[in-house]
C-alpha cells in the first residue's frame, strides 16, 4: 500500500488443481490480474486458469483452457481478450516428456470462454515466445535458443476474430559481429526483450549470446529495430557491458536496462542504468551504484510514485 507505506496480506492464490505453482504466467487486463497455466511436481500441466480483482476480492476460477500448458506467452488485447501462445504441453504420461506447442488460445473476457486459435507458423525452442502489441496488431517471435527468429503478426482484426493464420514477417537477423561460425551451433542466442515503439512505428528487440551460469561477464547485447512499414530489421545499438541476465523495460519515451558499471578502487562491483531515448536514439548511462551486484542479474521496474499526503497537509512526491 504506497499511501500507507506498508505491505498488506492478500488472498492466497489457489486453484482447483493444487500443486500448480511453477511456471505460470500472468497478465493484467482492465481491473483484473490473470494467472494462467503452470506445472505441478509430477510435471503435469493442468489447464487451470484463475483471476483476481485488483482490490480485496478473492481469487475466482475461470473455465479451464482447452489445453494444459506452462511457460507460454500471454498478452492482453484491448481489455477484451487474453491471447495465450505456445509454451510446453504435457500430452504424454511418463516422466518429464514435454512437447513444445505451436497452439494458441484466446480468453474472451466478456463471454467468459476460451477459443482455440490457429497454430503458430514456427514453434519456439523451449516453448518461449515474446509478444508486443503495436498499432492494434499482435507481433510475436521465438525467444530462447533462437537465431534468425521468425517474426509473426496477427492483424488486429484477425486477433479479434481469431481465425486467420498469423502472417510471416521479416526474420530477425543475426546480430552483426555475432554470426555463428560455418557449421556451428546456432542455438546459443536468446532474444530476451521485445518492446513496441508506437511513436516511430517499430519494434525493439534485445538479442545476445547465452552465457554459462558461471560466466564472469555478460556477452554484448544488440538492440535491433524492426520497421513495421518497411518490414525490415536494422541494428540500433550494441551494449557492451550489460548486467548478467540482460533485460530492459519501456518507461515513457525511453528504454532502460541494467549495466555493469566501472568497479570501485577497491574492486567492488557496481551497477549502472543505460537509457535509450526513443525520440532520437541517443544512449546515455547513469552513475554507478554499489548497492546492486551486476553478477546477480538485477531486475528492476519503474513507475510513477504516488502522491502522499503528510499529516501537516503538505503534498510531496516521493
Amino acid at each position: 500500500n504506497p499511501l500507507l507505506g506498508r505491505w498488506d496480506p492478500k488472498h492466497a492464490y489457489s486453484t482447483n488443481n493444487p500443486g500448480t505453482h511453477r511456471l505460470s504466467v500472468f497478465a493484467s487486463s482492465g481491473d483484473r490480474l490473470y494467472v494462467v497455466g503452470g506445472v505441478n511436481n509430477d510435471h503435469r500441466s493442468p489447464s487451470a486458469a484463475a483471476r483476481v480483482l485488483r482490490g480485496d476480492g478473492p481469487w475466482q476460477d475461470l473455465p479451464p483452457m482447452r489445453r494444459g500448458r506452462f511457460a507460454p506467452c500471454i498478452t492482453p488485447v484491448d481489455d477484451r481478450y487474453l491471447i495465450v501462445l505456445g509454451g510446453y504441453v504435457t500430452d504424454r504420461n511418463e516422466g518429464e516428456n514435454l512437447d513444445v506447442s505451436r497452439t494458441s488460445e484466446r480468453y474472451d473476457v466478456k463471454n467468459n470462454r476460451w477459443d482455440v486459435g490457429p497454430n503458430l507458423l514456427a514453434e519456439a525452442h523451449e516453448g518461449e515466445t515474446l509478444c508486443a502489441v503495436l498499432g492494434g496488431d499482435l507481433y510475436f517471435v521465438q525467444a530462447h535458443y533462437a537465431q534468425n527468429g521468425t517474426l509473426q503478426r496477427w492483424p488486429g482484426a484477425a486477433a479479434a476474430t481469431f481465425s486467420a493464420a498469423p502472417e510471416k514477417r521479416a526474420d530477425m537477423p543475426s546480430p552483426p559481429g555475432d554470426e555463428p561460425p560455418a557449421g556451428g551451433d546456432t542455438r546459443n542466442f536468446a532474444t530476451n526483450v521485445l518492446l513496441p515503439d508506437a511513436a516511430r512505428g517499430r519494434l525493439l528487440a534485445f538479442t545476445g549470446r547465452i552465457d554459462d551460469d558461471d560466466a564472469p561477464l555478460s556477452s554484448p547485447v544488440v538492440i535491433q529495430a524492426y520497421d513495421v512499414a518497411a518490414d525490415a530489421w536494422a541494428p540500433l545499438r550494441r551494449v557492451t557491458n550489460p548486467a548478467l541476465g540482460f533485460t530492459g523495460i519501456l518507461h515513457r519515451t525511453s528504454i532502460l536496462c541494467a549495466l555493469r558499471g566501472e568497479p570501485t578502487d577497491d574492486g567492488k562491483e557496481t551497477t549502472a542504468i543505460g537509457r535509450l531515448d526513443l525520440a532520437n536514439d541517443v544512449w546515455t548511462e547513469s552513475p554507478a551504484t554499489t548497492f546492486l551486484d551486476p553478477r546477480h542479474g538485477p531486475l528492476f521496474t519503474i513507475g510513477l510514485a504516488p502522491e502522499k499526503r503528510r499529516l501537516r497537509g503538505r503534498i510531496i512526491r516521493e
